[in-house]
């Protein structure tokens, strides 16, 4: 999960030619890729891992919500526990706080092995205080050589986090785009935003390519948890006459994709696209390698057929056509699926024998800065 992913180029190209994350855009032997809908926007990282790793929506839990802080998410399916049934080892790695949105209990609470935090990057190159995207991408690789075991790695990056102000981009790294129409504020925002993106594309491509001499089969899936906080002020300046709904989503999604460093049987790998919600990628990833599904995987799953994606602040219908959660009409089929996905969700989440809510309390208040001590 890369922090603030996200191409800002579908906003009309920054009016200046911006193309966004070329390298990845280029890519054209994934196994999938497309637009991933997000259920945050600015912030909320942990929303985005709890959809990406228990394949459930926030869209039934709301706004406002963290999951990570308010539930008991021990019962609850999800990735790493299922890797751990087919034999692999499972390591978390984030490199910040572990405290941050109590994932060190979390992670533990959902079966994780491992959780490799800031101190197991002592000495890590940073880029404006972040650790960078190549140093994790470096873990991952010495992780992944430590044994012939299988492994499962849930990778949370760093180095695109706010704040876009900090002027402390390299010189020979920064980005000057000439951006029109915003404040000064905003194109100061945007130009640190879009300097980090291009080291972190720079970072991506160059793992990809470790990853193809790598003597053993790896599968990468790469999504944004959320657009940088800013976006909102280019979606407003280009996209002047649409339905809210549409408005609305352009600021929530980022793109993801499932790449393999080995060909994968009864795939041609031609990075065909496929546009869905976070929620979902886990489970189109697993199916696109023939990996075996829960049937909690394969019912999400048939349930695309009538809504594609959701968030939470809206779905999508078979035809593409976005309506948001407050809509008075929804298709009766996309109305009916969202509806199936609703019942099954609660009963994965909060059908179980002891507490709902979460059992381990937040140790220290999140800290953004991995070089200042958690808050108190």
């Amino acid at each position: 999960m890369n922090e603030s992913f996200a191409d800002l180029s579908i906003f009309n190209e920054l009016g200046c030619g911006y193309k966004g994350p070329e390298r990845f855009k280029a890519i054209d032997n994934a196994l999938l890729q497309g637009v991933s809908y997000t259920s945050a926007f600015g912030a909320g990282t942990c929303n985005s891992e709890f959809e990406f790793l228990t394949g459930h929506s926030m869209a039934f839990l709301g706004a406002g919500v963290y999951p990570f802080m308010s539930y008991n998410l021990a019962p609850s399916e999800n990735l790493a526990r299922q890797f751990k049934r087919l034999g692999y080892r499972t390591v978390a790695m984030h490199p910040n706080h572990a405290t941050n949105w109590n994932r060190e209990n979390v992670f533990a609470d959902m079966g994780f092995d491992e959780f490799l935090s800031i101190e197991d990057f002592a000495g890590a190159p940073e880029l404006c205080r972040k650790v960078t995207d190549a140093a994790t991408y470096d873990k991952c690789l010495e992780v992944l050589k430590q044994s012939d075991q299988p492994i499962f790695i849930h990778d949370v990056t760093m180095q695109n986090h706010s704040a876009y102000d900090t002027g402390l981009v390299p010189t020979d790294q920064q980005l000057h785009l000439a951006v029109e129409g915003v404040s000064d504020k905003v194109i100061t925002w945007t130009n640190e935003y879009c300097s980090l993106m291009e080291a972190s594309d720079a970072a991506f491509a160059a793992f990809l390519e470790k990853l193809r001499d790598l003597d053993r089969p790896v599968v990468v899936v790469m999504y944004g948890d959320h657009q940088p906080f800013f976006t909102d002020r280019y979606n407003d300046l280009y996209f002047t006459d649409e339905d809210d709904a549409t408005h609305t989503e352009r600021i929530w999604q980022t793109r993801y994709v499932v790449w393999a460093n080995y060909d994968v049987a009864g795939n041609a790998q031609t990075s065909g696209e496929l546009n869905t919600s976070i929620n979902n990628v886990g489970a189109l990833a697993l199916n696109a390698i023939g990996a075996p599904l829960t049937a909690y995987q394969r019912a999400r799953l048939q349930n695309r057929a009538h809504m594609p994606a959701i968030n939470v602040v809206g779905a999508q219908d078979a035809h593409g056509v976005w309506y948001t959660a407050e809509a008075k009409y929804v298709p009766a089929k996309t109305a009916n699926a969202r509806d199936r996905l609703d019942r099954m969700q609660y009963r994965k989440l909060f059908d179980h024998e002891g507490s709902v809510f979460a059992t381990h309390k937040q140790a220290a208040a999140n800290e953004t800065d991995p070089n200042a001590a958690p808050g108190a």
